[in-house]
Formats: structure tokens, C-alpha cells, sequence
């Protein structure tokens, strides 16, 4: 599909060699870094809570990593398919003219996989991080035609629809996940399908920045009912068993 020259795309974006500019951080321990970058903010509220992803400790570290991901993960290979992310819509969509949303999308991995595969109508959303930002740099280097959607207020969905939602990894992170949750469903197409993979039972655990403020979600079944209640219903599994295909039923 197309080959990355990360060192080089580095130091064109941000003037810097890649290794001068993450020497100033101990990217050793990935706990240490995001934990850091937590308890300098100290989440209290919706706002401060959006603040932890704009530090500059997170994004060096997904910075430092970008490289690898965006090129190797992005490929089309078999171990791809086997995820549910690429598997909901081959399977439940009959051509790839369908319109995708990749919520909180990070490094974009899936989607880019996705575009890969014939999948054109796709929309990259976050929030204007520098991990962002750089991602912009590359998809306009490499080529790859897709939208970008920054998240910086209420309305940042406007008037788009969508017929499928990666939702990967992000409701945890946020502060009123069942009414973030609400207003995607609004963009969704009746019908529409999401990917939704949430790790609300590792609060104030591996990861540092999932906020003890959605404890009460570690019950997934109070999750799955909430979800319910606003129309998004559970419908297939992963190879382990957990939930990740869910469907819009007004």
C-alpha cells in the first residue's frame, strides 16, 4: 500500500530529529508516562478530563510509536481480518459505499486498514493533539483520502451521518460516557452498526487514565443496559467471547 519513512516524516513535521525530540522523556514505562500525565491534571470535571489527552507526555508517547503501527498494523493481512473492527463491515455491509467514523481514533490503524480495503468515505475524529495533528501530516504525504473531524466542542458532528462507528477503546476515558454515547447514536444511521470495545474493569489500574468516575461500569451489564435504553443492542462476539458488534434498533 505505501511505505513509511517515519524518521524523516518526523523531523519534517516538527524540525527535530525523532530521537532528540523524545529524549526529554522516560518512554520505558508506558504506565509511568500516562500516570504522570494524570496527576498533573487531576480529572475533576468533563474539561479537565479532555486536558489529560492534550499532555505533552501522552502524545510523546504515542508519537514514539506511530512509525510502527501506522505502517505495520495498517496492512492487509490475514491476523487483520480476524478482528471484528474489519469483520463487522464485510460482513454486514453489501458494497464499501458506506460512510465510517473512527471515534477518538488515535493512530488510526483500523481505519487506514479499512481504506486499504476499498473502504473510501471514512471520517478520522480527536481531539487536536500533536498525535493528531502529525497523523494529518501523514495521511496528506501518503495520499490517503480521508476526513478529519477535531473534536472541540459540542457540535463538532454537525450534520454527518454515519453507517458505521469505530468506537475503540475511548468511553472509558470519558466523563459522561452514556450521554457521549447518546449523541453518537444520533449520527448513526437506523440500522447502522458499531464497533465498541471498552475496558471500564481496568479502572485505576493498567492504565491510569481510565477515570474512576465510571466505576459503577464495571459491571457490563449495567453498561449493555444503558446502551440499550438509547437503542444500540449487542449482536456479535469476539473469538474471546466479548461483546463488540453492536447494531442501532430505534
Amino acid at each position: 500500500m505505501f511505505k513509511i519513512n517515519i524518521e524523516q516524516d518526523f523531523k519534517d513535521f516538527f524540525g527535530v530529529e525523532r530521537e532528540e525530540f523524545l529524549s526529554k522523556f522516560d518512554l520505558n514505562d508506558v504506565n509511568k508516562i500516562k500516570r504522570f500525565a494524570f496527576n498533573q491534571i487531576k480529572p475533576h470535571d468533563k474539561e479537565s478530563a479532555k486536558l489529560v489527552y492534550h499532555s505533552p507526555w501522552l502524545n510523546a508517547f504515542n508519537l514514539s510509536k506511530i512509525g510502527v503501527d501506522f505502517f505495520e498494523k495498517s496492512q492487509v493481512n490475514p491476523q487483520l481480518h480476524k478482528n471484528p473492527v474489519i469483520q463487522i463491515p464485510l460482513r454486514e455491509f453489501k458494497d464499501k459505499n458506506i460512510s465510517i467514523l473512527d471515534f477518538g481514533c488515535g493512530l488510526a490503524n483500523y481505519s487506514i486498514a479499512l481504506y486499504s480495503l476499498g473502504y473510501k468515505d471514512i471520517s478520522l475524529a480527536d481531539i487536536p493533539t500533536m498525535t493528531f495533528k502529525f497523523l494529518r501530516f501523514l495521511c496528506t504525504r501518503y495520499k490517503i483520502s480521508v476526513k478529519f473531524l477535531e473534536i472541540k466542542n459540542e457540535n463538532w458532528l454537525k450534520d454527518n451521518k454515519f453507517h458505521y462507528i469505530i468506537n475503540s477503546e475511548v468511553m472509558e476515558h470519558l466523563w459522561n460516557p452514556v450521554e457521549e454515547m447518546r449523541e453518537l447514536l444520533a449520527h448513526l444511521y437506523p440500522g447502522g452498526w458499531m464497533y465498541l470495545s471498552t475496558f471500564f474493569n481496568d479502572l485505576g489500574g493498567e492504565d491510569p487514565t481510565h477515570l474512576s468516575h465510571n466505576n459503577k461500569f464495571q459491571d457490563s451489564e449495567l453498561w449493555y443496559k444503558e446502551l440499550e435504553k438509547i437503542g444500540l443492542y449487542r449482536k456479535i462476539r469476539d473469538e474471546n467471547g466479548v461483546w463488540k458488534g453492536f447494531r442501532k434498533i430505534d
